[in-house]
């Protein structure tokens, strides 16, 4: 959907504050379909109960602009958009008369690709040189087109069309024209165990110096010695984030919105309400720690997540200076690593954008000395072991407690757990305090709350790889609640409808529970044949309530693009919920439990 286009979110609360305005308006209903007019009351209800029409996506029933559909493919759009960036770059900038009359060697270097990239490529064409061989490229990206084959295609391409073409002869040229770009990457080796970089200092070690593995394949001789080949055995590709971030200032509508955390209107909203990462006490903690950095509206925020899509986590950086509605574009989110077992290229990438680098500002058309500051990470609790330095297994896997905890390990279960552990949270003189019977057996709690580490504190533990604004970061590492909230939504499924193999109430936890706690009616006991069974817990639905309640769940309905189809993913045969997605998860968790 096109940035002209209204979401169904979008177009609800216009839709809201038009009815407000007036008794009656058209209903999007699924039979109304914008055919007759109804009072809010009964709009409301026709919603809820029954949905949107379908496809109505662009609103413009309800007194909006008009608005157009996107008829060009998605694909054509995005083969577009870097003649777009050069375009504007060429008519955003301008020499400074007070400097030697030489642009920065990265506007030289756009300058190198615009000339290249204006000529047509043959003279009955109005494609041009730059534009064919973007488009190449990214077909080749798309369909993981190899080498050889691309080579084969452009060899093809260029005997079919005029003689008097331009289109480079094979992925080398190719390559060498679009270098202009920036988008070069470093290759680095890795230990195979993934203990160390073979980086700086230790370039030129063959070995691990924690393992003792060697950097390189090894292979069998005709003797049957293990011999070093050539080849790393693992790579890390690092791309720099600097020219990145400094080619984002060539463009001058970019350049613009970086500076509108500054520049900003915030209208009738009162400066109580939090719209932006700019209103949060994190990033006034930085500003406070270094004026001058904040005094510069380019000095640039980042921000950094992972993901693990596959057998690997890549890190992607984020800009938090332009506006809500962009920050998390995929135009604006770049890739930086794909280990993030190995952040040390990138921690001293932001130590260098600390003290800052010269970059060119086409909006403003002179250079600058463009700094950077790392505000937080946004990762799932898995991550954050790498990010922050600090295990998520055993002992002291909490982030907030760390090595001020009161886990044990089960006997049966094999697990660390922390129950019990929150009755520290509750006043000095609390009762629950003193219960020998509540929770853990014969146990008495004196402790008072954990202290949460300060960025101060946490960063001694990583002088390495400090930051000189570290002790100014109030945030450095936070989780993200959907991955959280589906592993604790999917567990406390699982355990409801007593799911074989998904339940954490398995004849181990039983076990435990026996040792521990003061549950008879839970523990775990014999039957007729002399078997082990579990009895029932008092939460799970009998036969006949699980059906029930598979029942209503396949009647639910909830507004377009709101939440799945539920129903789907019910099978009242197994007494499963399947399919579900993260999303699903919170919609179970925030609207039906809750």
């Amino acid at each position: 959907m096109g940035d002209n286009r209204m979401t169904m979110y979008e177009g609800w609360g216009t839709l809201q504050g038009m009815v407000a305005k007036g008794p009656v308006t058209l209903c999007p209903y699924l039979d109304c379909k914008n055919g007759s007019h109804k009072t809010r009351h009964v709009m409301e209800e026709h919603l809820c109960r029954f949905g949107f029409m379908p496809d109505y996506l662009v609103w413009h029933k309800h007194g909006e602009q008009a608005h157009h559909r996107i008829s060009e493919p998605a694909q054509q759009n995005r083969d577009g958009m870097m003649m777009d960036m050069l375009n504007d770059f060429a008519m955003g900038f301008e020499f400074d008369p007070e400097q030697d009359n030489q642009p920065p060697p990265e506007v030289q270097e756009f300058y190198r690709l615009l000339e290249a990239g204006d000529g047509k490529l043959h003279d009955h064409t109005e494609k041009t040189v730059l534009d064919t061989v973007a488009r190449l490229m990214a077909i080749k990206s798309d369909h993981k087109i190899s080498n050889s084959c691309f080579n084969d295609i452009t060899k093809l391409v260029s005997e079919v069309i005029a003689s008097d073409h331009k289109l480079p002869k094979n992925l080398y040229f190719a390559k060498k024209m679009m270098a202009g770009l920036g988008m070069k990457y470093e290759k680095i080796d890795v230990c195979p165990s993934n203990y160390m970089l073979f980086w700086r200092e230790d370039d030129k070690q063959s070995t691990c110096k924690h393992c003792g593995k060697s950097r390189y394949i090894q292979v069998k001789n005709e003797a049957g010695e293990n011999v070093d080949t050539t080849v790393p055995a693992k790579q890390l590709r690092y791309m720099p984030i600097i020219p990145r971030l400094k080619r984002l200032f060539l463009s001058m509508k970019i350049a613009k919105s970086m500076r509108w955390h500054k520049e900003r209107r915030r209208g009738s909203q009162s400066e109580d309400v939090m719209v932006h990462s700019v209103d949060g006490d994190a990033w006034k903690a930085l500003d406070e720690f270094d004026p001058e950095f904040a005094r510069d509206l380019r000095s640039v925020r980042l921000g950094c997540t992972s993901a693990r899509p596959y057998s690997y986590w890549p890190v992607f950086i984020m800009l938090y200076n332009l506006p809500a509605e962009m920050v998390l574009k995929d135009d604006f989110i770049f890739l930086a690593l794909n280990l993030n077992v190995f952040l040390c290229p990138l921690i001293e990438e932001l130590k260098q954008l600390w003290t800052g680098v010269k970059a060119y500002d086409s909006y403003a058309r002179k250079e600058f000395n463009m700094r950077d500051a790392y505000l937080w990470s946004v990762h799932d609790l898995l991550a954050n072991g790498n990010f922050a330095g600090w295990s998520v297994n055993g002992r002291l896997q909490c982030p907030i407690c760390m090595d001020d905890s009161d886990e044990y390990r089960l006997k049966h279960g094999g697990k660390f757990t922390f129950f019990d552990y929150t009755r520290r949270e509750l006043p000095p003189m609390h009762k629950l305090r003193q219960s020998t019977t509540a929770f853990r057996k014969g146990v008495k709690v004196t402790k008072l709350p954990s202290k949460r580490k300060t960025a101060k504190e946490i960063m001694a533990w990583h002088r390495r790889l400090k930051l000189p604004y570290a002790e100014a970061l109030m945030l450095l590492h936070n989780i993200n609640p959907m991955h959280q909230e589906r592993n604790v939504a999917e567990s406390i499924v699982s355990m409801y409808f007593d799911v074989t193999n998904k339940s954490k109430d398995n004849f181990k936890a039983r076990k435990d529970l026996a040792l521990l706690y003061d549950r008879p009616n839970l523990e775990v006991r014999l039957n007729g044949k002399g078997k082990e069974c579990r009895p029932r817990a008092e939460y799970c639905p009998k036969p006949e309530e699980r059906k029930q309640i598979f029942e209503w769940l396949k009647t639910l309905k909830f507004p377009d693009r709101y939440a799945a189809n539920l129903k789907r993913a019910v099978n009242a045969k197994t007494g499963k919920l399947t399919g579900l997605k993260s999303h699903d998860y919170h919609i179970i968790i925030e609207r039906l439990l809750l």
